[in-house]
């Protein structure tokens, strides 16, 4: 007997693809798709992308020095990525301008065919009327003249990058999540709190947009001191952390840090503690 094969299973959505569209597995979209919605696909990059293809995307769309540090951190090659970057990039710049060249040429010659027909129409009228044919001499003059006259095509620019310090923020947690994953807890530790130092040095109104990157980047902060067993010494750090929080009415960072520093007296039996905090904590109602 044949044996049937059956088909494969059709994919059931998550239910991240349901409320926010389909999932890309790649790293192009970052520059397109809001900060939120990037935030909850970490766990999705985490499962898809290697380090080599995160090193190569830092290396093509952030500054020198933070660039520098990231691609360092994740060991990966960087001369070898910034090589791959320009080269992209002047491939890029060669086809526009080669593209602008040739929009310019067919211009030129549809612009020399009409100023060639607008001058047969003239000579046939001077003959019409008796008058005299145009000197070879003065036909090369305004052929030169209308050429001089065409449009140069722009300068080609380089691409730029928008949304600078959300793209930093985010692919700096992003990276030091994939080198807590790969366990190099050091490195991770340096890469995230680096990244919320640079965000509490930033203007009220910036930070503001940025806030569920510090919660998360707080939140793994925690996770890597746990897994290094510094978590209850690191305590003064987050309790700072949610005063700040409150300060600055940061909900979604109060909500954050308020688990982590009762996570944090659990995990030392310290139950108390933890009730104690919680009585005299007051938990966003609006919280996410």
């Amino acid at each position: 007997m044949e044996s049937k094969t059956t088909p494969a299973p059709t994919p059931v959505p998550t239910p991240a693809e349901k409320k926010d569209g389909p999932v890309v597995h790649t790293l192009a979209d970052i520059e397109t798709t809001p900060l939120s919605r990037l935030i909850r696909r970490i766990p999705v990059y985490r499962r898809t992308s290697t380090k080599q293809q995160l090193g190569t995307y830092i290396s093509k769309v952030l500054k020198h020095d933070i660039r520098e540090t990231l691609v360092t951190a994740l060991s990966w090659d960087a001369e070898l990525a910034r090589a791959e970057a320009e080269r992209e990039r002047l491939e890029k710049e060669q086809k526009e301008r080669e593209e602008k060249l040739k929009e310019e040429q067919e211009r030129a010659a549809k612009a020399a065919r009409e100023a060639e027909e607008a001058r047969k129409k003239a000579e046939e009228q001077k003959q019409r009327k008796g008058g005299k044919r145009e000197e070879p001499e003065e036909k090369k003059e305004k052929v030169e003249e209308e050429k001089k006259e065409a449009p140069k095509p722009p300068p080609v620019s380089p691409p730029k990058i928008t949304r600078g310090i959300e793209l930093e923020s985010y692919l700096s947690l992003l990276s030091g999540v994939f080198l807590m994953d790969l366990k190099e807890y050091p490195k991770a530790h340096e890469v995230i709190s680096d990244l919320i130092a640079k965000i509490g040095r930033l203007p009220v109104n910036k930070r503001h947009d940025l806030l569920e990157v510090q919660a998360q980047a707080y939140f793994f902060l925690s996770r890597i001191f746990e897994l290094i067993g510094s978590l209850s010494a690191n305590r003064p750090l987050f309790l700072d952390a949610y005063r700040v929080a409150c300060l600055h009415r940061d909900e979604l960072g109060q909500v954050t840090l308020i688990n982590i520093l009762l996570r944090s007296w659990m995990l030392d039996n310290q139950n108390r503690d933890a009730i104690i905090f919680a009585e005299k904590t007051h938990f966003p109602a609006s919280a996410p």
